[in-house]
């Protein structure tokens, strides 16, 4: 016997087009749509790689399968509305940015993934394994009472001049997906001046030197993330007198009160004091223009672990002066793809968004930004 779920399941199906024929609402039901013919048991394969992930099961009742359909629609409607989610999707200026959009709405419902990634059936994932056999396994550095053990990698021999201590997946993403530029349109250029907003360890920055020769302004306050930031200043002396480190949050205001209790390179900032957190004062990037008489800004790059609305409200000035190509992570908070597309296009209408996104997990997504050139 067939339940009443089952049938207004499949009512639902019956009555959607006509109810939702917008080509987003479209494109999004036929991704649920086959996402519901499996499942994937495990909660997170993001330390698998790819030969070792176990397969789908597959779920053969039409019934379960309709209404699961049902459930994953109405979920995304209930955490994001369907209205925000359909704006934002169409700021995106190509078909990859919206479809990786879709993927990405659709595995920030839940704590597992519903489907894959492309990276995870790229050829170029399998590089991964090559980066982690560069290691020099003779020195070690370790972080974050011991939760962290960094190697020293000499990149030379992946055709990049620097030596860097690191691990292999931030390497990997970092140098061989080039993260932080999309296609070519918005990428490095020789010449440009640098915001470098979430530096860590000192990888971007110095990746960003061997692209230009303008200045990196780069910003990281933890302190052992500062301590490597300038052990890895020190292996590639040729580059480090271009890069400036400000040891201070990034913020919508300067000189406010900002706490951190450290969590390695996952720290986050508050404006709420909790135990054991630290105090910072923070600065925003138009205050940093002027006071340092900086006098032009042609690219940001914020991966600042949340962080990231506050920072662009604090460049608002500097943004709409320079006009710069942005690179902005969007994964760190769940609304992070309705809320950051639309306050950049606010900041400066011209841009063009663009999307990409370089694990095989939930992180490491970007949000790219660029004025068209002029043909």
């Amino acid at each position: 016997m067939i339940s009443i779920p089952s049938i207004k399941a499949f009512l639902f199906e019956l009555n959607f087009e006509s109810r939702h024929p917008s080509l987003f609402c479209q494109r999004l039901y036929a991704l649920i749509a086959g996402c519901s013919f499996y499942h994937f048991d495990e909660t997170s394969y993001e330390h698998y790689r790819p030969e070792e992930v176990p397969d789908y099961a597959l779920e053969r009742s039409y019934f379960k399968r309709q209404k699961r359909r049902v459930a994953i629609w109405k979920k995304i409607d209930a955490a994001f509305g369907l209205e925000k989610l359909e704006a934002a999707y169409e700021m995106f200026d190509d078909e990859r940015s919206k479809h990786l959009f879709l993927l990405r709405i659709l595995n920030n419902v839940y704590d597992r993934l519903l489907v894959r990634f492309p990276l995870f059936y790229s050829k170029q994932y399998q590089k991964l394994s090559k980066i982690a056999a560069l290691a020099d396994e003779t020195e070690a550095v370790s972080l974050w009472n011991g939760l962290l053990t960094f190697m020293k990698y000499p990149l030379r021999k992946i055709g990049v001049d620097l030596t860097l201590w690191g691990g292999p997946d931030g390497i990997f993403i970092e140098f061989l997906l080039d993260q932080y530029s999309y296609k070519d349109i918005v990428s490095i250029e020789d010449g440009d001046n640098i915001i470098d907003g979430g530096a860590c360890y000192g990888d971007t920055a110095l990746h960003f030197a061997t692209q230009t020769s303008g200045q990196i302004y780069s910003f990281e306050f933890m302190r052992e993330n500062v301590e490597l930031f300038h052990k890895n200043m020190e292996l590639n002396p040729k580059y480090k007198d271009r890069v400036t480190l400000v040891e201070r949050p990034l913020g919508a205001r300067s000189d406010e009160k900002l706490y951190a209790v450290f969590n390695g390179p996952g720290t986050s900032i508050s404006d709420k004091k909790t135990d054991g957190a630290v105090e910072f004062s923070s600065i925003t990037i138009d205050d940093f223009v002027k006071e340092n008489g900086v006098e032009k800004i042609d690219f940001i790059k914020f991966d600042i672990e949340g962080s990231e609305e506050n920072a662009l409200r604090g460049a608002t000035e500097t943004i709409r002066k320079f006009k710069p190509k942005l690179a902005i992570c969007g994964y760190h908070k769940k609304d992070d793809l309705i809320v950051l597309p639309k306050l950049i296009k606010e900041l400066l209408p011209e841009y063009s968004l663009y999307l990409d996104h370089h694990t095989i997990n939930n992180t490491e997504t970007v949000i790219y930004a660029a004025v068209k050139k002029k043909i």
